[in-house]
């Protein structure tokens, strides 16, 4: 290894490189917020993870619920977009094929598709991701600790008294948690499905992202723990949509947009 101390006469035509210092800090700062000490924007270093940036925003209060902790990605969420427009082009397409065959019978479907394209336009994913966020888990399950992108957010949220019901029920509520109850019985609080409900779809998005399938079948009795924090979501009944070509890939995408509109709910909280 050359000395760095040894001088090197240059010569004519000889070409001299100057490499550039390692960038240690990304471009662009993360945003944490919520039930931490510090909360704002904090230049983080290349390979920082979770459990560092909230030690440097002085930790959580005695409030925090890190079960809840929300990670917004800017990654993820375009990617969600993509689906999402990519959905609507797929409507577009079989509208336009329909229209031009001139099949009236089908005319009621293709409106119910021009609504549920306009919605796959208009709806905004955040992009959540799924963390573990409670330091005392981290520090004994160090690979569940997420490395941070440029423009993250997190949310840190109190810790939540109420269970959210949502999508197609007659009365979307905030009921109060109480521990040991069931999600028929939050379900009955927001007045029960309403005639468009797809039941067999029904599912819990639970504090940290995770979304979970609920069987409220009478001969399952099976009793599902619903924690605080968590939203029941009720999709929309896809059998209006059968005559479509991709009818099967219908339950996917109406169960998308319940839970971007349960989890753009629980943010919003």
């Amino acid at each position: 290894m050359r000395d760095p101390s040894v001088r090197t006469a240059l010569r004519p035509g000889d070409s001299l490189r100057v490499n550039p210092a390692p960038q240690t800090l990304e471009a662009r700062a993360v945003v944490v917020s919520g039930a931490v000490r510090r909360p704002g924007a904090y230049d983080v270093t290349r390979g920082e993870t979770l459990s560092s940036l909230i030690d440097r925003a002085g930790g959580l209060t005695e409030e925090a619920y890190p079960a809840g902790t929300s990670l917004l990605r800017e990654s993820e969420r375009k990617r969600e977009r993509a689906w999402f427009d990519q959905q609507a082009r797929d409507l577009e397409r079989w509208m336009v094929q329909e229209v031009e065959k001139g099949e009236a019978a089908r005319s009621d479907v293709v409106g119910l598709a021009r609504q549920l394209a306009t919605q796959l336009r208009g709806v905004e994913p955040l992009g959540r991701i799924v963390v573990e966020a409670d330091p005392l888990v981290l520090r004994s399950r160090p690979e569940l600790d997420v490395l941070l992108e440029p423009d993250d957010r997190i949310l840190i949220p109190k810790r939540p008294l109420t269970v959210t019901v949502t999508g197609e029920v007659l009365h979307p509520t905030a009921a109060q948690f109480v521990s040991g109850k069931t999600a028929e019985a939050y379900l009955r609080e927001a007045g029960g499905a309403s005639r468009n409900a797809d039941t067999s779809r029904i599912f819990v998005v639970l504090p940290d992202g995770r979304a979970q399938p609920l069987s409220l079948s009478s001969w399952n009795h099976t009793i599902a723990a619903i924690p605080p924090g968590s939203s029941i979501v009720v999709p929309r009944d896809p059998k209006p949509f059968d005559l479509m070509e991709f009818s099967k890939n219908i339950g996917s995408i109406l169960g998308q947009l319940a839970l971007s509109a349960a989890a753009i709910a629980v943010i919003s909280d």
